[in-house]
C-alpha cells in the first residue's frame, strides 16, 4: 500500500495541505489545502482552498474551471466555524467529512473510511470510458490513517 512511504504534500507555497485526488486519467492531482487567517482560525468564508497541481510542463498551479468546482470536485459546506467546518463533495453526498483543528496551529481532514474515524490524505478515482462531461467512476479510493493510532486504512468506493 501506498501509505508506507505516503509524506504529507506541500503546496506550492509551503502551506499544509490537507488532502489530494489523484486520478487514473493523468498524473494531474487536485489539492485541497487550509484557509486560515493571521490567527490560525479558518477562514470562514472559504475555509478550503481546491486548486490544480498540473505536471505537463513542471509543477503548475492552476484553479478549477466552473464546471470542475460546480460538478465535480468542488465542496459544499453544512457548518463553518472557526475551528471546525462539515462538508461533503458535490459529485458525492454520501459522505460527509469535517475540517478540524486538531491542535493550536494544525488542520486535518477527518471521515469514516472502512468503518473507522481517520484522517483522509488522498482520494484516488479509477475513471474507465465515458465521457469529457460524463466520465465512468469505475470506483473511488480514499486512504488515510486510523486518528486513533496513525494505521493505514484505505475504503473502495464503488459508486452506483
Amino acid at each position: 500500500m501506498f501509505l508506507s512511504s505516503y509524506s504529507h504534500p506541500k503546496k506550492i507555497d509551503n502551506s499544509p495541505v490537507l488532502f489530494k485526488v489523484t486520478r487514473s486519467k493523468d498524473k494531474n492531482q487536485i489539492t485541497y489545502s487550509v484557509n486560515q487567517d493571521v490567527a490560525g482560525n479558518l477562514q470562514i468564508a472559504n475555509p478550503i482552498d481546491i486548486y490544480w497541481i498540473k505536471y505537463e510542463n513542471g509543477p503548475k498551479r492552476e484553479p478549477l474551471t466552473w464546471i470542475q468546482e460546480k460538478y465535480a470536485y468542488g465542496l459544499t459546506f453544512s457548518k463553518k466555524e472557526k475551528d471546525i467546518a462539515k462538508f461533503k463533495f458535490v459529485s458525492y453526498s454520501k459522505r460527509e467529512l469535517t475540517l478540524k483543528k486538531i491542535n493550536t496551529s494544525e488542520f486535518k481532514i477527518l471521515c469514516q473510511i472502512n468503518g473507522t474515524i481517520a484522517e483522509l490524505n488522498k482520494v484516488y478515482v479509477k475513471i474507465n470510458g465515458g465521457t469529457f462531461w460524463v466520465p465512468k467512476v469505475e470506483y473511488v479510493e480514499l486512504n488515510g490513517l486510523r486518528f486513533s493510532d496513525k494505521a493505514p486504512v484505505s475504503e473502495k468506493i464503488i459508486p452506483d
